[in-house]
Parts: C-alpha cells; sequence; structure tokens
C-alpha cells in the first residue's frame, strides 16, 4: 500500500475515531439530564455550541499536523531507506541514501548506512583483488607446469581424480596418436586427447583405475 494511502486511511481515523468519542460524550450527558435541565440547556445552545465546536476543529487540527509530520519526517523517510538499502544490498554497492529530512534521528541513520555500505563495498573489491590475484598466481603457475612438460622427453598426463584431463604435453599427445594409428582407428577417433575431456576415452579405464589405487595406497602407507 502507498504511504499516501496509509496517511489519509489513519488520519481519517483518528478523527473517526475523536468524534465519535465526543458524540458518545454529548448524547451520554445529554440523556442525564432531566426534562427541566434539557429544555433549560437548549436555550443556551447558541452560546454554548460555538466554544466546543471551535476546540473540536483545534484539536482535529492539531493532530492533523502531528500526523503530517509523523508521516513526512519518519514514515515515509524509513520506506525510502529502506528501498535504497535493498538497491545497495541487491543491485548497485556503490547507490547511497539521500534522504533530507527534519529528523536529525532519520539522517543519522542514513549516515550509518552510507558508512555500511562503504565498508561492504570496501569488503567486496578486497575479495574481488584477493580472487583476481589467486587467480593470476594460478594462471601462471599454470602456465610455468605447462613449459616444464613440454621439455619433458616422456609423455605426460594430468588429471584429477575423476579421470578429466587438466594437461598434458606434446609428447603423450604423439603416443596417444601412434597408438592410435597403429590400432587402425579412423582420423574422427585420433584426437580424443584434450583439455577437459575424459582420459577413459584414450586409456583402459580399468588400468588407470588400478594405477590409482596403487598410488592411493601407497600415499596411504607411506611408500614411494
Amino acid at each position: 500500500m502507498k504511504p499516501s494511502y496509509k496517511y489519509w486511511i489513519f488520519l481519517s481515523a483518528i478523527y473517526f475515531a475523536i468524534i465519535s468519542i465526543m458524540a458518545a460524550s454529548v448524547i451520554g450527558a445529554w440523556s442525564s439530564l432531566t426534562e427541566y435541565q434539557q429544555i433549560a440547556l437548549q436555550n443556551m445552545l447558541n452560546k454554548l455550541i460555538p466554544f466546543p465546536l471551535l476546540g473540536t476543529i483545534t484539536i482535529l487540527f492539531i493532530i492533523g499536523a502531528l500526523i503530517n509530520l509523523l508521516f513526512n519526517d519518519y514514515i515515509i523517510p524509513i520506506l525510502k531507506m529502506g528501498e535504497s538499502a535493498r538497491i545497495i544490498t541487491s543491485v548497485n554497492p556503490d547507490h547511497r541514501i539521500e534522504i533530507r529530512s527534519a529528523s536529525k534521528e532519520i539522517e543519522y541513520l542514513c549516515g550509518i548506512i552510507n558508512q555500511s555500505a562503504d565498508a561492504y563495498a570496501a569488503l567486496q573489491k578486497d575479495v574481488a583483488g584477493r580472487i583476481a590475484t589467486a587467480q593470476a598466481t594460478i594462471d601462471e603457475e599454470r602456465t610455468r607446469l605447462a613449459a616444464l612438460m613440454s621439455e619433458l622427453p616422456h609423455g605426460v598426463i594430468v588429471c584429477n581424480s575423476d579421470g578429466q584431463v587438466l594437461l598434458y604435453n606434446q609428447q603423450a599427445q604423439e603416443l596417444i596418436r601412434n597408438n592410435r594409428n597403429g590400432d587402425g582407428k579412423d582420423h574422427a577417433e585420433q584426437a580424443l586427447l584434450g583439455l577437459g575431456r575424459s582420459i577413459f576415452g584414450v586409456l583402459d579405464r580399468d588400468q588407470v583405475v588400478h594405477g590409482m589405487e596403487m598410488l592411493n595406497r601407497c600415499h596411504s602407507t607411506g611408500h614411494s
């Protein structure tokens, strides 16, 4: 519901409550009078009505001004702060709250939220920088490892525990290609070795699994 709707609903409810209470009080007081007193009071209504009516209008005006102050200086700015905070955390971390309010409390709260947003943005940049540095280090180490592997006289294939190929050198590619040619495989099956592909496409699965089991057993027992 829009704040303007809430404002008019709240103001109307307050006015209705005040007028209902005053009307009930007048009706109750009138019914408690005797017939003679009611007649006497009717003769004085012209002099008595203006003052309660003026007082009622004054009270309603004061309450309306206070409610308007409450909405304009507190409720509406708080709703805007909530929307701005949602933008900071979900859409744009560089967004900042800019609310001009007569309430010092609201401005103070805006300053705290903006300080928290600055700290959040700085933390994000620091994390992103650390990730970029770590990724650059990994890429550099991978490049060095690839260069080292290319200088080895033997074929080397590096894969993870799932059999996915991570690195290999040209010697390994040539070895696999020669084996494929010797087996009479067609050209489409000669290029199975590649980054991200499964080692089981070029080597026998049972042999690879057996070799990995032996390596894990030696590692667990401490034998080289």
